[in-house]
């Protein structure tokens, strides 16, 4: 199944702002319950995650077309 640049793109922009989301959400509940260097850690990981699954998504989404072409039928 082929899907679209365009909408692969947008699935990588989802992906990034879930996941911010979630970051910024595991950091307010942990206030109370873990120091500050822990909390922010964890949301760094989680931040690295998100931009590293839809930077993955996005970087397909703008990929060559050139490998799905076959090979010319004569060369010189």
């Amino acid at each position: 199944m082929e899907f679209s640049g365009t909408f692969l793109a947008v699935v990588a922009v989802i992906v990034l702002l879930v996941g911010a989301a979630v970051a910024y959400i595991a950091f307010r509940v942990l206030r109370k319950s873990v120091r500050l260097a822990i909390r922010l850690v964890l949301a760094g990981a989680l931040l690295i995650g998100a931009l590293v699954g839809g930077g993955t998504l996005w970087y397909n989404a703008l990929g060559s077309d050139a490998a799905g072409k076959s090979p010319p039928a004569r060369r010189r």
